[in-house]
């Protein structure tokens, strides 16, 4: 079984922003914003053991008019890939993993940058039985060090390596 999906958005958006100058005084804008790209997911069970779902997202974000790029903060490119494999001989144990990629981001006035980044993620998880399933997870196994958004001229950090073990009782 496998499914995928394509989708080219096309859209046309005016927001309303307020912006506050230097004599405390607030300004209200409009932006009036054209996106273009593509989207497309696949995912499916290539065999019973195996799952896969794959995706890629492109879009440009221009000023109505002027054809200039804003939005500079959303990336332009994304690729995500995951998939989990259910161990032979040991039905109950099922491994997988992701990784998480996107292109170079910038603030609007282009000040601060953050690199393309890659994310990983590993995960494995043991069903006891109907009832119990023990889960562990470890998301940046890298380490990788990036900004999560610039958006309105500032960042933060994205969460370092961090772990997760659960044990779940479903009745």
């Amino acid at each position: 079984m496998s499914n995928c999906r394509l989708r080219y958005p096309d859209q046309r958006k005016k927001r309303r922003r307020s912006l506050v100058g230097g004599n405390g005084q607030t300004v209200y804008t409009t932006d009036d914003t054209n996106s273009r790209g593509i989207e497309l997911e696949v995912s499916g069970q290539p065999t019973p053991r195996i799952n896969l779902l794959a995706g890629f997202t492109h879009v440009d974000i221009v000023e109505s008019g002027s054809n200039d790029k804003v939005r500079l903060f959303e990336p332009r490119n994304v690729l995500r890939v995951s998939g989990t494999y259910q161990v032979p001989g040991v039905d109950q144990l099922k491994v997988g993993g992701s990784v998480r990629w996107q292109s170079k981001t910038t603030t609007d006035s282009e000040l601060y940058t953050q690199d393309a980044y890659t994310l990983v993620d590993l995960m494995a998880s043991y069903e006891f039985n109907d009832n119990w399933t023990l889960s562990g997870k470890i998301n940046n196994l890298t380490d990788e060090r990036y900004i999560n958004s610039l958006y309105w001229e500032q960042g933060f950090y994205g969460e370092p390596r961090n772990a997760t073990v659960t044990l779940t009782w479903n009745y």
